[in-house]
């Protein structure tokens, strides 16, 4: 490896993917990813264990999430 390769290797971000502090990284958040699972298990567990009421108010919940989600992007 050259001096060149060697300075730039000991200038990068060497930390592995999963080990993100929350801080931004490109265009995105560390903590997105984590919330979008929890939500993920949450709805889950109503799909598990809810009545069929909950189960339908929990369907209701997460089309208004994602309606949501999607006006932040119309923001623009």
């Amino acid at each position: 490896m050259t001096d060149e390769g060697r300075a730039a290797v000991a200038d990068a971000d060497t930390s592995a993917p999963w080990e993100a502090t929350g801080a931004p990284s490109g265009h995105g958040h560390a903590a997105l990813p984590k919330a979008g699972i929890e939500l993920a298990q949450a709805a889950a567990q109503v799909g598990r264990t809810g009545s069929p009421e909950q189960v339908k108010q929990a369907v209701s919940v997460l089309d208004d999430a994602r309606r949501k989600l999607y006006s932040i992007l119309a923001q623009d």
